[in-house]
């Protein structure tokens, strides 16, 4: 039978032809095939961000199809239509799955660059591929976050910022003995989860760079951390400037977390700038709270100290509520004054508290103590505040050695008698001492009048220190044996005390040099008269 036209002498084919033809198709197409595996096992290995090379292999994976089907009709004899079109059909199958491949090897080539676009994968990735107690460097540049440290690492990132607009935490330091210095975190969505939530024991985070619209760092249910030397600040961004400040998040917030170091931290803008509940034996110390409601603020604790901060345009510089044995050292809280109970330091059922050597000026109350006893107050300095010491149903506290200087009244006072005070510096006090050591042989007993009728009649504080309050106070003497009273107030201030001693220590150099000069113009004046 002929068919398409073609002669039937050339359909008439030897069967030694025939082999031939079968067996160079059977080989050429195995030669094809093989290359055409070969370009994809090539492109596989480097399809991570080398566009150039699928280029070079597409045009390989061309030729490889295409070089059997010509190279198969030049070894048929020209009349051999049969096997051109077997040839030629078996071409086409294989070049066409090797367009097939060549697409595969394109898609897989975008997938992977569409995940290069993702840095956060990229960050997480390194931490992910890291060997535990290694320590990782973070690259350079701007990340989308959110990151999970689940081993024990040392990630180091001085010129990273990991952006996260989620509604999730940031930043998750799960794994013990894990430390993460310099990150920058911007965290700027209004949310109820924090910035960067510590789960692990041991954690070190140093450096960090924090913005936040919800919560700066969490430790919940962890032990023996270091919180040193971090900037956290609220988001100035529009939402987050809408936050109302109670529903804003705390800076630092620890609860059930015990032994940590705070040091060395400057917080703005937030609830509380450092919140403690639950948590014992914790050392904040060196840190700078600005503009936010509580300072320093200990609920439900044993044994925290609190050295060395600074609290500035706070409601109240340090809040210290039902705790035990806290100590307050050398803090510095000023310029609390904003608001109607603002403090530089409050006491609320506190017991055992040494507060020592403190600086608290220009606040509305300097100190306030309420419900709180067995503590010592001692060498404090309470400087230019509407109102010195405020006591109300405190019991059992010895004060000692405090300053108070330069405040609208010194003291306010109800239902606090049981206390030892003694060798108080009182600016408005005006005492006698009649035998020299110092102290006043007047006592110094501070009038309960107003703070009785502001508790009971709030509005009479707009009335405070008014002349008309005064001349009441100057009248009432009732049940004086109750009020709040320093036995032997000091009739100088310690500070004065110090700044005698100083000029009491230097007049030895100053005649000593008196007695150079004199002798330089006694050799002048010798020399001139010769």
């Amino acid at each position: 039978m002929v068919a398409i036209g073609v002669p039937s002498s050339a359909v008439a084919l030897s069967a030694g032809t025939q082999g031939d033809a079968t067996r160079f198709v059977a080989e050429q197409t195995a030669v094809m095939r093989a290359k055409a595996d070969s370009a994809v096992a090539v492109q596989s290995e480097t399809m991570q961000g080398n566009g150039t090379a699928v280029a070079d292999m597409r045009s390989a994976t061309m030729q490889a199809s295409a070089a059997p089907t010509v190279a198969a009709k030049s070894a048929v004899m020209p009349g051999d239509a049969a096997p051109i079109v077997a040839v030629q059909s078996m071409a086409k199958q294989a070049n066409a799955a090797s367009t097939l491949d060549t697409q595969t090897i394109a898609a897989s080539q975008a997938a992977a660059d569409e995940s290069a676009a993702q840095p956060d994968s990229t960050l997480q990735q390194l931490i992910d591929e890291a060997a535990p107690g290694a320590q990782l460097v973070l690259p350079s540049g701007t990340y989308e976050g959110e990151l999970v440290i689940d081993k024990e690492l040392q990630l180091v990132a001085p010129e990273t910022i990991l952006r996260y607009t989620g509604e999730a935490t940031a930043l998750r330091v799960e794994a013990n003995r894990a430390s993460v210095s310099g990150l920058t975190i911007l965290d700027e969505t209004v949310k109820s989860e924090p910035t960067v939530l510590v789960t692990g024991d041991e954690v070190r985070l140093e450096g960090l760079e924090i913005t936040t619209a919800s919560g700066g760092i969490w430790v919940r249910d962890a032990d023996g951390g270091e919180l040193r030397d971090n900037v956290i600040g609220w988001s100035r961004q529009p939402e987050a400037q809408r936050v109302r400040p109670a529903a804003k998040g705390n800076g630092i917030d620890l609860y059930g977390a015990h032994d940590h170091l705070i040091v060395g931290n400057t917080l703005r803008e937030l609830h509380d700038g450092i919140y403690l509940e639950n948590s014992d034996t914790n050392e904040v110390t060196e840190n700078r709270i600005y503009d936010s409601r509580y300072g320093v603020h200990c609920m439900y604790t044993i044994g925290t100290r609190i050295y060395a901060n600074v609290g500035e345009g706070n409601i109240t510089g340090a809040m210290v509520m039902n705790t035990q044995d806290v100590e307050m050292i050398g803090n510095h809280f000023s310029k609390q004054s904003e608001n109607v109970n603002s403090q530089g330091l409050l006491l609320f059922d506190a017991q055992r508290t040494l507060i020592r050597d403190n600086l608290l000026s220009g606040n509305r109350v300097g100190m306030y103590i309420e419900q709180s006893s067995d503590n010592v107050i001692e060498a404090n300095r309470v400087l230019d505040n509407f109102t010195g010491l405020h006591f109300i149903a405190a019991s059992g506290n010895r004060v000692t050695g405090n300053e108070l200087r330069g405040n609208v009244a010194d003291a306010q006072a109800r239902e606090s008698t049981d206390n030892e005070i003694a060798g108080n510096y009182w600016d408005e006090h005006r005492g006698i001492d009649a035998d020299g050591d110092g102290y006043s042989d007047i006592s110094y007993a501070i009038n309960p009048l107003y703070a009785g009728i502001a508790q009971r009649r709030p509005p009479f504080q707009l009335f405070y220190q008014s002349p008309g309050m005064r001349f009441l106070e100057g009248l009432y003497q009732a049940d004086m044996k109750s009020w709040t009273t320093d036995v032997s107030p000091l009739m100088k201030p310690p500070s004065a005390a110090e700044e005698d001693g100083e000029a009491a220590s230097r007049w030895p150099a100053g005649v000593a040099g008196a007695l150079l000069l004199g002798g330089a113009w006694s050799v002048i004046l010798f020399a001139r008269r010769r």
